[in-house]
């Protein structure tokens, strides 16, 4: 069998696919990898899929659709060390039967412990504390007291696999769930299950006391929230954005947070990155901000890249691939390509 890396050599490579990663694979078969020391070319990289039956692709690696198929006769899996799938492949390529997996379970399980790392930072004020403490300080004043995650109902925009793992994660803080989701009706089964009930974005946010937004960037989502929705929010609420950030009209938000400081956001994803050194989020007390760090951990590539090999085996084997993004999934999920436009945009 005959393995392409269309990685180029590189940190990307080293970390996705350690020693033991390679060892494994060169154990399935022929791997040739990508020296070229840059990404392939579309042209490039039609030519190199000619007799691969797997391509294991990364972040840059060109879409794997139309003319880059046209030789691909023996291609039967795409192992993408990234997480979305939708600007690497179309229908074009599961109509040619080829099956794809990817790190999105891992990717997604890494996203939701961030976005418990961002509710419990800015909800005990860590950040605060020690910079006070830092400086020479002990308490914040009495009115800056902290707060905690149990018994908590938790608004989640957009059912995906991370907002799954994430309300997962929350059970042993015994939170409720609302939850909203414009694409699909989630099982009420699955729901009962966390303690989540499906509602109206209006009832999310107007009920909950952490919204945490997880809905895929589309150009229906685009600007979902801004200043009317934050409006709606109950006095303390907490906005957690580990999304994207043209799903929220930056300048909006703004405007809502200055008029209501008892309103808090973490941002881990904004509309332009990195932000302008004078954008006013920057110096807002009750914003805390994040360099799009919400994951996966870098610790976490490695395992992606194991969890990927694993699915290999499972192929060969004829076993269900515990990693595999199907055509309605790779759907749904965000196009890197509608966010770079967007910050290019806001650029101008």
């Amino acid at each position: 069998m005959k393995i392409l890396v269309t990685i180029p050599a590189g940190k990307v490579r080293d970390t996705f696919l350690p020693c033991d990663v390679q060892d494994a694979l060169a154990m399935l078969g022929e791997v040739v990898y990508n020296d070229l020391g840059r990404q392939y070319t579309s042209e490039e990289l039609a030519r190199a899929l000619d007799g691969v039956e797997i391509a294991v692709t990364g972040w840059g690696t060109p879409a794997i659709t139309g003319p880059v198929l046209h030789n691909c006769d023996v291609l039967r899996l795409i192992a993408h060390t990234g997480g979305s799938v939708a600007d690497l492949v179309d229908f074009t390529t599961y109509e040619k039967g080829i099956r794809v997996i990817s790190g999105n379970k891992l990717y997604a399980e890494s996203v939701a412990e961030g976005t418990i790392a961002y509710m419990t930072a800015m909800m005990r004020r860590i950040p605060d504390y020690v910079y006070t403490v830092r400086k020479g300080g002990w308490n914040l004043s009495e009115e800056e007291w902290s707060e905690g995650l149990f018994e908590r109902t938790v608004g989640i925009l957009g059912v995906g696999a991370i907002a799954k793992n994430l309300m997962q994660m929350l059970r042993p803080f015994r939170c409720s769930f609302l939850v909203w989701d414009d694409n699909y009706t989630v099982d009420p089964a699955y729901l009962a299950s966390v303690n989540a009930r499906q509602t109206t974005l209006e009832e999310v946010l107007t009920s909950c006391s952490i919204v945490s937004l997880h809905a895929a960037l589309t150009p229906s989502s685009r600007g979902l929230i801004g200043k009317r929705e934050f409006e709606m929010m109950p006095k303390g609420a907490l906005f957690i954005n580990t999304s994207r950030g043209a799903i929220v009209r930056q300048d909006e938000m703004i405007e809502a947070l200055r008029a209501r400081p008892d309103l808090r956001a973490v941002l881990d994803v904004f509309e332009k990155e990195p932000i302008d050194v004078d954008c006013p989020l920057r110096s807002m007390p009750n914003v805390y901000l994040m360099p799009h760090k919400a994951g996966p951990t870098i610790d976490r590539r490695a395992a992606v890249g194991r969890a990927l090999v694993s699915d290999l085996h499972r192929l060969l084997a004829g076993e269900c691939l515990e990693n595999e993004i199907n055509a309605s999934a790779a759907s749904r999920m965000t196009s890197h390509k509608l966010v770079n436009s967007i910050m290019e945009e806001k650029k101008k």
